[in-house]
């Protein structure tokens, strides 16, 4: 398992370096010996997202396998002298479920409930393409208070689905199911779910392997719903994430030195409070704890 630190930073969050082929068997090999993996997928929008959200830019950092799903993140790994393999959330969702059919695996689907795809229709889909699979499906609200999931602990699969979409599904793995010491692997899937019900069509093998996924998703916008969201998500991904990125790796080197601060914050009736402290020979001059 030490493989799994095998990992570089990009924009302050950690990205896998492995070979696809080393993953399938870290992955494998957790399910053989009960061992408990935390996965992530993350793409240029999640890394971005990341950078505003102190708990999801954590949590990512928390996860045991970080997979790169997005295309921008192996371009980003190029200038940092490296060459990591991209695999899709999507991708490795299907993957997941022949292993589960095949192993004789139980899979539980946590699936959001404004989801593109409704819980009943992931269900007829499951059981359509994966006769064998044992599973179940629920479905959740985004916004969660923590109940308790009678089905789930009854059940006790192996592997557990969150298709809440980025960061609800990341938050709540990390502060609900990882605590169920049953499941062997968690991972949030997004709208992974989707193409499994056929709702959004797989982009042609040609843009799939170039991952250019986001430029077939654009040539289609208007097949997809809520277009303005999507095209937004594409251009954060495209324009927006190259920019941070570069300034990032290349700006900001000469203009910060390194540092290390310590905050401390607590959220109080909604808000945050953050501890500064005053120095000692500049009164009425605060600052975090740090060091250089």
């Amino acid at each position: 398992m030490d493989k799994l630190t095998d990992k570089i930073n990009i924009l302050g969050v950690n990205v896998s370096c492995l070979k696809r082929n080393d993953i399938e068997n870290i992955i494998k090999d957790a399910l053989a010996t009960k061992r408990q993996l935390f996965l992530t997928t993350p793409n240029p929008e999640i890394v971005l997202h990341a950078n505003k959200d102190e708990e999801m830019h954590y949590i990512l950092n928390r996860s045991h396998l970080s997979i790169p799903d997005g295309i921008g993140l192996k371009f980003a790994a190029w200038l940092l002298g490296k060459n990591i393999d991209r695999w899709p959330g999507s991708e490795i969702t299907t993957w997941l479920l022949k292993i589960a059919e095949k192993e004789n695996l139980k899979i539980a689907v946590f699936a959001w409930k404004n989801g593109l795809s409704t819980h009943q229709e992931i269900d007829n889909s499951l059981k359509q393409k994966f006769p064998k699979l044992q599973y179940i499906v629920e479905a959740i609200d985004r916004e969660w208070s923590l109940p308790y999931y009678q089905n789930i602990n009854i059940f006790q699969p192996d592997i557990v689905f969150v298709a809440l979409g980025n960061p609800y599904q990341e938050k709540f793995i990390y502060q609900n199911v990882l605590k169920l010491n049953f499941v062997k692997i968690a991972i949030g899937v997004g709208g992974s779910f989707d193409y499994i019900t056929d709702k959004i069509k797989v982009a042609p093998i040609i843009f799939r392997k170039f991952g250019f996924e986001w430029f077939w998703r654009l040539l289609n916008i208007n097949n997809f719903s809520f277009a303005k969201k999507r095209f937004m998500r594409i251009f954060k991904a495209v324009i927006i994430f190259p920019i941070k990125y570069l300034k990032w790796l290349i700006i900001n080197p000469l203009l910060y030195r390194q540092n290390v601060a310590c905050l401390m914050f607590k959220k109080n009736d909604g808000k945050y409070e953050v501890l500064a402290l005053e120095c000692i020979d500049e009164s009425g001059f605060y600052q975090l704890p740090q060091g250089g």
